[in-house]
């Protein structure tokens, strides 16, 4: 092997080794955002679906007190029926 040969594929060698890191610093870029999309989306599901919780939450509780107002009245016009008969 001649050293002119030997030197240009140190050459080759050296270049591929730069083309390589540039393209390895590129994907971690790529990665790192794509990372914080998913990130950012998955904070919004969280937030989404909280509300949802929050909202079902009210939802039982207006359900549980108009249940809790109509037995209320039902008996307490039980109450005033049975009163009114015993008068």
């Amino acid at each position: 092997m001649n050293w002119a040969t030997a030197e240009a594929g140190q050459k080759e060698n050296a270049a591929a080794l730069v083309a390589t890191n540039a393209a390895q610093a590129q994907f971690s870029q790529f990665s790192q955002s794509v990372h914080r999309i998913n990130d950012e989306q998955a904070k919004f599901a969280l937030t989404v679906a909280n509300n949802a919780q929050i909202a079902a939450g009210h939802a039982q509780f207006s359900a549980d007190h108009a249940t809790g107002l109509a037995h209320s009245n039902m008996a307490r016009s039980e109450e005033r029926r049975v009163g009114k008969e015993c008068r």
